[in-house]
C-alpha cells in the first residue's frame, strides 16, 4: 500500500501508511477526491427541486383566448389610443401563451383607457432642453369573460420613454412616445400572463 497517503487535516502531517487499511482522512490520488466529486455533483443536482419556471401557471385553465379592444383615450394626443392597443396585441401575439381573438370568442379581455401624457425635463444645457422624459398614465384590467371576474386591475400604471431634443420637432417626440407605449405594453403582458 505504498501509493495511500493520509491527508492534511488540522496539523496532520503527510506519511505513509504501514500496512493497514487507510481512514476516513486518506487519498488513494489526488484525483481520487476529483473523480468522487464529479460522480456525487449530478445527484447534488437532482435533489435540489428548486427550478424557474415562465408557464401560464397565473392564468385560470379555462382561459385560452384574449381580446383587446382598443383602448379609450382621455387625452388629446393624436393616435396614442391606436399605437398602444396595437402594441399590446403585437406583445401577446410574440408571446403566444394566450391566442388574440375578436371580443365575440374571447375567453378575457384586456380593457383601458389612457387617462394623461405629460412631459417632464430632464437634461438642460445653457438654458435649453435637451432631454424629456415622457410618461402615459393607463386604467387597465384584465376581466374574465365568462364570469366577468377582473383577474387584475391597475389604476393609473405609468410607463415612460426618454427622448433627445434634436430637431426641435414632434419627430423627437414619436421616439419617446414608441419607448413609453413599448413599455406598457410589455408591463400589460407580464402582469397577464405572470400575474405581477
Amino acid at each position: 500500500m505504498q501509493g495511500w497517503k493520509v491527508g492534511r487535516l488540522e496539523g496532520w502531517k503527510v506519511g505513509r501508511l504501514r500496512g493497514r487499511e487507510p481512514n476516513i482522512f486518506v487519498l488513494r490520488t489526488p484525483h481520487f477526491a476529483l473523480r468522487t466529486l464529479l460522480i456525487l455533483l449530478p445527484f447534488l443536482f437532482l435533489s435540489s427541486n428548486c427550478y424557474y419556471s415562465t408557464s401560464a401557471s397565473a392564468l385560470p385553465s379555462t382561459i385560452k383566448t384574449v381580446a383587446i379592444p382598443l383602448f379609450q383615450d382621455e387625452t388629446f394626443e393624436t393616435d396614442i389610443k391606436e399605437q398602444l392597443t396595437d402594441a399590446i396585441v403585437e406583445k401577446f401575439l410574440e408571446n403566444n401563451q394566450l391566442r388574440v381573438v375578436d371580443v365575440r370568442d374571447a375567453d378575457a379581455m384586456v380593457i383601458g383607457t389612457i387617462t394623461d401624457v405629460r412631459e417632464e425635463a430632464l437634461a438642460f444645457s445653457q438654458g435649453t432642453i435637451n432631454e424629456l422624459r415622457i410618461w402615459i398614465v393607463v386604467n387597465v384590467r384584465f376581466e374574465d369573460v365568462g364570469n366577468r371576474d377582473v383577474l387584475w386591475e391597475e389604476e393609473e400604471l405609468l410607463t415612460f420613454g426618454d427622448y433627445g431634443v434634436v430637431t426641435g420637432t414632434e419627430t423627437d417626440r414619436e421616439k419617446g412616445i414608441e419607448l413609453a407605449v413599448s413599455k406598457m405594453a410589455d408591463e400589460i403582458l407580464n402582469r397577464t400572463i405572470s400575474g405581477w
